[in-house]
């Protein structure tokens, strides 16, 4: 399906999931919905998510690049610099869980479209490293990349449900961008107003 729908399902579910008791609780279920709702398709090369995951990281790594280069940093001063700047207000797992986080980003964007970043496997390492920086948003973030791998399944190109047992499910029932994504479109914003309904 396309972008839009996977992003107001992705919202929507994870909304759902996570059934927040605060404005600001909603707002970030919202948008670790949306970003779910997206992730698996940092995969193929002309996809937003891809692009921001791209650029993302290599603002990153260029960031503290620059400022450790700026810095003269080295050996132990590098590690100083990390520790007092990134690592502050960060447990180790929080800090292992991160860097699992990002590989997980890294090695999805080298993936042939509707593979790994499509299956059941890839959406519990991510929600796992989630889990292990803030618990309250791994079901959401589970949720939400759940959905995008059943809304695929219902097109023309099978999708690797797991990577493991080399499972792929096509249902051939209708194209990414054909009517049917904007009907599931208009779906996923009733869906998320319920959801509000359901929260508020």
């Amino acid at each position: 399906m396309g972008g839009s729908t996977h992003l107001v399902i992705g919202a929507s579910v994870a909304v759902l999931a996570a059934r927040p008791s605060s404005t600001s609780e909603l707002i970030i279920a919202t948008a670790v919905g949306a970003a779910g709702g997206l992730l698996a398709d940092i995969d193929t090369d002309n996809s937003k998510a891809a692009h921001v995951v791209r650029t993302g990281l290599f603002a990153l790594t260029a960031g503290v690049g620059f400022i450790l280069y700026k810095n003269g940093s080295v050996g132990a001063e590098i590690y100083d610099f990390i520790k007092r700047y990134i690592l502050v207000n960060l447990n180790s797992a929080q800090i292992i869980a991160a860097c699992a986080f990002m590989a997980l980003l890294f090695i999805g964007t080298f993936q042939k479209h509707r593979h790994l970043t499509h299956s059941t496997e890839y959406a519990l390492g991510i929600s796992v490293s989630v889990y292990f920086m803030n618990p309250a948003l791994a079901l959401p973030m589970f949720a939400a990349m759940m959905s995008h791998m059943i809304l695929d399944v219902f097109n023309y190109k099978a999708v690797l449900i797991s990577y493991l047992f080399n499972f792929r499910i096509c249902f051939k029932l209708c194209k990414s961008q054909g009517s049917i994504n904007g009907l599931l479109s208009m779906c996923g914003g009733l869906l998320y107003g319920l959801a509000l309904y359901t929260v508020l």
